[in-house]
This record gives C-alpha cells, structure tokens and sequence, in this order.
C-alpha cells in the first residue's frame, strides 16, 4: 500500500515538474540523511568521549594512593597525623577535587556521575587500613 502510494506520488511529481526540479528534491533529501548520521555520529563520539575521560580521571584516581591515605586521614579526624602530610599532596587533591568540580559545572560530566564517584571514594578510603 505505501508503495503504492509512493509511487503514484512519484508519477505525479514528474507530470508536474521538470528534471531539474526533480535533481533539486533529490539533492536536498540526500542532504538531509547525510545530516541526520552525521549529527548521530557526532552525538555518540561526544559520549564515547566523556566515559573515556571519566575512566581516565577514575584511574588517575586509584594509581595515586597519597590521595586515598588523606582521604582517610581527613575521615577519621586523625588531625595529629594529617599535620605531617606534605602540602604538595595536600595540593594535587584539592586540584583534583577542583577539577571534578569545573568538568561538572561546565556539563561535561553530569553532577550525578560526580556524586557516585565521590561515594565511591568514600566508601573505598573507609577501607583502607593505615
């Protein structure tokens, strides 16, 4: 039924249009599909992107174990040790931290991927035996 109706429309289009005419709609439905994958293609690289970059930034995360150890210190009220824990240490997490934050405020990351990576964290320091 819907091929027939496609190609009674198509016979009606010819009768009543020159081949240029023809050429133009078909170009512009080319265009149209061309367009469609493409915005798809680039809509799924986007994605593809942010889960690679929130992988990378959740390995930089395990491979440094200083920032496991002050999260635990910090957990804990264990002032007396957290004194002796070098301030360039206590700098690259709170760089870290503020990354996390520019990614999620900018939209790269959504806030609720950020919240259960930061529960993560603290549920893993809670376990780690200084």
């Amino acid at each position: 039924m819907f091929l027939w109706f496609l190609l009674r429309f198509c016979l009606i289009l010819v009768q009543i249009m020159e081949i240029k005419d023809l050429i133009a709609i078909g170009t512009l439905i080319v265009v149209g599909i061309i367009t469609f994958f493409s915005i798809r293609e680039y809509i799924k690289r986007g994605k593809k992107e942010r889960a690679d970059f929130f992988l990378n930034l959740r390995d930089r995360f395990k491979d440094n174990t200083k920032f496991m150890a002050i999260i635990k210190l910090i957990q804990d009220d264990n002032d007396s040790e957290l004194i002796n824990v070098p301030m360039q240490d206590m700098n690259d997490l709170l760089g870290f931290f503020e990354e996390i934050y520019l990614f999620a405020q900018s939209g790269f990351i959504s806030q609720d991927t950020c919240l259960i990576f930061l529960a993560n964290m603290h549920l893993n320091a809670r376990k780690i035996k200084l």
